[in-house]
């Protein structure tokens, strides 16, 4: 282990060597980028009227589309998603948030550049105040990053339109162009961007004729173009006044207005050198209901040449992030800083509407069966851990049924990924893995009649390297398990999530394990030789960018293999050794998969590039950030998740058998030395993982159950074998 911890510093030093580069600034590019927010759009209305809507069936046809997944800090609203725009990451918008208004507007009677002079003291130098600065600077909501960028670039950039509602302030998309100081040069909201309906008072609707007018005035002197228009949101807060006859009818009155808004609007662009970007924010107040979040969004223009949208955060064709939304912005001005954490929009694949909508109810499937699968498998299991208990301490004569019921609970795992790809309803998910788990039951428990332990071989064996082989497939089979991740919840989008995570650990682990205890003479000493390089290729496999990208799963495995690796090879009791090691060689892994992802396209990065160069870019304090970020979600996730019953009750059954049955646990360790140290490992692993995890405690959790079945087996058995 000396010599290959030599190798990996030397390895590291040359490669920060050659990869040390500054950073040149690059001038921003011409072209004009529009951007258009249209509250409401909707794939299946327009894939039902599109054929009325000439200039918007030619932008999706010669653009690419996409489903917009509109994340934030909280509840999916309108106002949480576009200030997560604006700051560049997950957020809730603030109680002032939306209040950015025009110089000359009346506000409780005075001029709001008066006003945002009296609680800044300092005066408006723009046409624009938000009057929520210093809320949001008390709060370290930093929000102006984007526009001092544009900013330091010469980038002009405009804000036109409103979704105000009679009356009721709301610009919180304004946020995304104010500066430092909370201020912004020009964008205009009133007056009369907004007419009453003469058909329907209750109504206001964008006025057209004006809003043209508007873009026309400023067109050759910004590059950057904001439109809000809200009209189908506006519609909607009506909808209870109206028949469905007349609801559907205005709706396709704003539809035709805005087609033939944009067919004005394309006239304007070069479609070799300008961008135009239309999506929709946030979900209706109906979606929402029906918890269906994920929007369209259309990008048209230079660089846009495939149907279908991806981006370096999903790294999924057809999805995108509304965070990634400003980055691609600035990649289009060729401008190299980093906003937030969001990766950039591409044009990535083959499709058209029905694909996305295909998509969007495969995406729903996951979100909606995800919660009754996983609370079904939790509760599985701390059923057949406390009958475990109960069987061992009274002596019941059940262990033949609780002996396979503990077999069956690793099995769930690598069922639910097989089966990914019928992830379609609730009924075919339940179909096919009743079948692979009965198959898989049969097989080893056939396997296990033979050899202690070996049916849990088998099943960990397949475990570990369908997960190692999925993950160097692209994680195919994972991006659609229901115990893989859930591109809605947005958590992660790509790579190793962490319940599988969990998974790889504890299962790799416990097979080395397990095989070093089955074998001896020639094969263990060529198996002895072979772990050192199984460890860190397993350990490539979780944290390499271009595979597992999971950081905390590295720095668990680092400490779990090590610790294997440190009594099966060099069998010492001075494991404070790991304790000094271990961190060194985590922060080598951890270094090269960073370095590694930094030299890559950013189109490519993932989210390890991002957060370096994050952290580059605004200091330590986004470190800490994001630290605190992953402990708040940590804390709440062993508060509120089942993940941490079963966690502790696997815990709490261990430290219940050093006592009972007496002696019991002490005998069944010391003749399976091969398993106390895989148990050990995974132990270590786990509350690694626990501790530097966002949600830790589902890889955790999950992990423990690798370690610990095979013990309580051996415990609920020992009489037979």
């Amino acid at each position: 282990m000396l010599k290959l911890l030599k190798c990996l510093i030397l390895g590291l030093l040359c490669w920060m060597i050659i990869s040390v580069s500054h950073n040149q600034q690059v001038s921003a590019a011409e072209g004009k980028v529009v951007v258009v927010v249209v509250d409401g759009l909707d794939w299946q209305e327009l894939d039902n009227i599109k054929s009325r809507l000439i200039n918007i069936s030619k932008i999706i046809d010669q653009g690419s589309i996409g489903l917009f997944n509109p994340v934030s800090g909280g509840v999916r609203t309108r106002n949480n998603t576009i200030f997560t725009i604006a700051a560049g990451r997950p957020s809730l918008a603030m109680p002032n948030s939306h209040l950015i208004m025009q110089g000359d507007e009346n506000f409780f009677g005075m001029e709001a550049a008066g006003f945002y002079q009296a609680i800044t003291g300092q005066e408006a130098d723009g046409k624009l105040v938000h009057l929520g600065i210093s809320q949001l600077n008390n709060n370290r909501a930093d929000i102006s990053r984007f526009s001092d960028t544009l900013l330091i670039h010469g980038i002009k950039a405009t804000i036109i339109g409103t979704a105000d509602v009679n009356g009721e302030l709301n610009r919180i998309l304004a946020n995304v162009v104010i500066n430092s100081r909370g201020t912004h040069a020009d964008g205009v909201f009133r007056p009369n961007l907004l007419l009453e309906s003469a058909d329907l008072p209750l109504f206001q609707k964008t006025n057209f004729t004006l809003l043209e007018n508007q873009l026309i005035s400023r067109w050759d002197h910004n590059q950057l173009f904001l439109i809000e228009l809200a009209d189908l949101m506006r519609l909607e807060q009506v909808q209870t006044w109206l028949t469905p006859d007349i609801y559907s009818n205005y709706k396709l009155l704003f539809y035709e207005e805005l087609d033939h808004w944009l067919g004005n609007t394309m006239a304007k662009l070069d479609r070799n050198s300008d961008l135009l970007i239309i999506f929709n924010p946030a979900p209706s107040a109906g979606k929402l209901t029906a918890r269906d979040f994920l929007t369209p969004v259309i990008v048209w223009g230079k660089g846009f040449t495939e149907p279908i949208l991806s981006s370096s955060t999903t790294k999924r064709d057809g999805l995108v992030v509304n965070y990634d939304l400003l980055p691609t912005i600035l990649k289009h001005f060729e401008i190299v800083e980093r906003v937030g954490v969001g990766g950039v929009i591409v044009s990535s694949g083959q499709g058209d509407i029905s694909t996305l909508i295909g998509l969007n109810n495969n995406f729903l499937a996951v979100y909606h069966n995800r919660p009754i699968i996983i609370k079904t498998y939790i509760f599985m299991q701390i059923i057949v851990v406390a009958l475990f208990l109960i069987t061992i301490i009274c002596n019941l004569p059940i262990r033949t049924y609780i002996s396979m019921a503990l077999l069956l609970l690793t099995i769930v795992p690598i069922s639910l990924l097989v089966t990914a790809v019928v992830n379609k309803s609730l009924t075919m998910i339940i179909l096919a893995n009743s079948m692979a788990i009965g198959l898989l039951l049969y097989l080893s428990w056939k396997i296990e009649a033979k050899k202690s332990l070996s049916g849990f071989l088998f099943i960990f064996l397949l475990t570990s390297v369908t997960l190692l082989f999925d993950l160097g497939n692209n994680s195919f089979l994972m991006k659609q398990s229901i115990l893989g991740y859930d591109p809605i919840a947005g958590a992660r989008y790509y790579g190793l999530g962490n319940e599988y995570m969990g998974v790889l650990i504890g299962a790799s682990l416990m097979t080395i394990a397990l095989i070093y205890q089955s074998i001896q003479g020639k094969s263990l000493v060529l198996f002895k030789r072979s772990l050192v390089p199984i460890s860190v290729t397993i350990i490539a496999f979780i944290g390499l960018p271009n595979l597992g990208t999971n950081v905390g799963g590295t720095i668990a495995a680092v400490f779990g293999f090590g610790y294997l690796l440190f009594k099966l090879l060099i069998n010492s009791n001075k494991t404070y050794l790991l304790g000094l090691a271990g961190p060194l060689m985590v922060g080598i892994f951890l270094t090269i998969f960073i370095l590694v992802d930094m030299n890559r396209a950013v189109e490519t990065q993932t989210h390890l590039g991002r957060t370096a160069f994050l952290i580059k870019q605004e200091g330590m304090m986004a470190l800490v950030d994001i630290a605190i970020g992953k402990i708040n979600m940590n804390i709440k996730l062993i508060r509120y998740t089942y993940w941490s019953r079963v966690f502790l009750i696997v815990l709490g059954s261990l430290a219940v058998l050093f006592y009972k049955p007496p002696g019991l646990l002490e005998q069944v360790l010391a003749s399976n030395k091969g398993l106390k140290v895989g148990v050990i490992a995974v132990t270590i692993a786990s509350l690694t993982a626990l501790a530097v995890n966002d949600s830790g405690i589902v890889a955790a959790a999950t992990m423990m159950i690798y370690g610990a079945i095979p013990l309580f087996f051996l415990l609920l058995n020992i009489r037979k074998f």
